[in-house]
């Protein structure tokens, strides 16, 4: 900490901004980390977050579903790579068509959409701010999640978003 009214010396500014941006090279940006075990993770952490929502109210955990993942991220992808935010795909896809393509038996399903949002929290929060958002994911009906990410940068479209967010919400069809 370099006390009020004096400057760092030259050497020490530049050894502080060389530090810093070795550090922050060190780090790679949120969305670039694209792997299969980083996009479960995420995953993990959204339905963690939105499971602690549901117990406060007394609702079962969501669980993670891979059909559903990937439904969810083919919408993101989607919005994403053809430059919309929507619950309607670019193909004219609703979500049930988007479910049963990947491969889901459904009963009931819904679907939460969020651009612009950096972290899997900040996206839930939102969605618990918004009256049809929070009654999606504290629906007692609901057993099933899949979550899906996509990160544009530089997002050189119309909606300049860059982080594009998908989740379904699924009862499976009885058996």
């Amino acid at each position: 900490m370099i006390p009020a009214g004096e400057s760092p010396a030259p050497t020490r500014l530049f050894l502080a901004l060389v530090l810093s941006a070795a550090l922050f090279a060190a780090v790679p940006a949120w969305g670039q980390q694209a792997g299969d075990g980083w996009r479960a993770a995420v995953a993990g952490r959204m339905i963690a977050h939105i499971n602690r929502h549901r117990m406060r109210d007394g609702l079962a955990p969501l669980r993670a579903e891979p059909l559903l993942d990937r439904a969810a991220q083919r919408h993101a992808s989607d919005m994403a790579d053809n430059d919309f935010f929507g619950h309607d795909g670019s193909d004219g896809s609703g979500i049930g068509a988007r479910a049963s393509h990947a491969g889901y038996g459904w009963r009931r399903i819904a679907e939460n959409v969020s651009a612009g949002a950096e972290s899997p929290e900040e996206v839930v929060d939102g969605w618990m701010a918004s009256e049809g958002h929070r009654r999606n994911l504290l629906r007692p009906g609901f057993r099933d999640a899949g979550v899906g990410y996509a990160f544009v940068d530089p997002d050189p479209g119309r909606a300049r978003y860059r982080h594009y967010w998908s989740l379904v919400l699924g009862a499976p069809a009885e058996r």
